[in-house]
């Protein structure tokens, strides 16, 4: 019975195993196709932001002076919404009326930086609430001090003798200025005037409407004194280097900053070999656009006028040279 019953189970084992196979054979004919299905609902496509929209922009030669490549912007770009650096301390003492009161070479008076290519005509004599004193130079810059350092940043680094050179001490002193900048471009043709009309129209930036200029600055003056040792003695007199930074930012395009650097050797006058220069400040770095065989030529220059900015004293070699900080590309 039981040999019957095993007998029977591999019989029907092999009957489903046959019947597999040929059911899934494909020598057989192939049907006819069946009817295409209904097309489904179009899916929604999504709402239209902004942001698939691309920005429309355009070109002023200017900017590039400012860094922007090609002078290409939109409205939404960094450079017209950003904030660029100044060098220094986040805050300086604000300086009371009474002690912003006072002729060019008293310690905080305007600066006049005098322009000798007509790109700037004369700035009003009361900007605001700000009276600038008597009437400035016709194409001048007005750089207006509002606040300085309390006291300076001090710093020293030690570096131990070589081979090469004796032991040294660098004793690094920091002053900083800063306050408001006015000027007014010539609007005589499609110069950088009429570009920052186009932008002004187009984007909006700025508290005041082209040919004016508005914006902020703060300027650096950075000495390094340099003294070697012999044998713990002091060895002959400290080399000093002063480098004096002028910067610049527009409410225009407040996403960057300008500056003017000049650096006076320890002979006491100003280097020949790259001692004056115009860059972009990053907050750490300089990216230099004219270097000092340009400055005082072509485009920008400016007249031969002493600048005080820290002291009383003379301590721009040329305040003219602030000119470069615009019209160039």
């Amino acid at each position: 019975m039981r040999l019957r019953n095993l007998f029977m189970i591999l019989l029907l084992c092999m009957t489903v195993g046959v019947f597999g196979v040929s059911c899934t054979g494909d020598d057989g004919a192939q049907g006819p196709q069946g009817e295409q299905g209904l097309q489904g609902e179009k899916g929604d496509p999504g709402e239209v932001t902004e942001a698939d929209i691309p920005e429309t922009t355009g070109f002023y030669d200017f900017l590039e002076s400012w860094g922007v490549e090609d002078g290409e912007v939109g409205c939404g770009d960094s450079v017209l919404t950003g904030t660029g650096p100044l060098p220094g301390p986040e805050t300086l003492k604000a300086l009371t009326p009474t002690e912003r009161t006072g002729e060019t070479a008293t310690l905080n008076a305007l600066l006049s930086a005098g322009c000798s290519n007509a790109r700037f005509g004369n700035v009003e004599q009361t900007q605001g609430n700000l009276d600038l004193g008597s009437d400035p130079a016709d194409n001048a810059i007005i750089f207006y001090k509002t606040a300085r350092s309390e006291k300076s940043e001090m710093s020293t680094e030690d570096k131990e003798a070589t081979s090469f050179d004796l032991a040294s001490r660098t004793t690094t002193t920091k002053d900083f200025v800063e306050g408001l900048l006015f000027a007014e471009l010539m609007n005589n043709g499609p110069s950088e005037a009429f570009e920052r009309g186009l932008l002004h129209s187009s984007c909006g930036v700025g508290e005041t409407a082209p040919p004016s200029i508005r914006g902020v600055w703060r300027a650096a003056k950075i000495v390094d004194s340099v003294q070697k040792y012999a044998d713990s003695v002091t060895s002959g007199s400290p080399a000093v280097t002063e480098t004096i930074k002028v910067c610049v930012r527009l409410d225009a395009h407040p996403g960057v900053t300008k500056c003017y650097v000049q650096v006076t050797g320890p002979d006491g006058t100003v280097a020949t070999d790259d001692s004056a220069t115009i860059a972009l400040y990053d907050g750490t770095d300089l990216d230099e656009i004219v270097s000092n065989e340009n400055i005082n030529t072509g485009a920008g220059a400016g007249t031969v006028t002493t600048g005080f900015l820290f002291d009383g004293t003379a301590d721009l070699d040329d305040a003219g040279n602030l000119c470069h900080l615009f019209g160039l590309k």
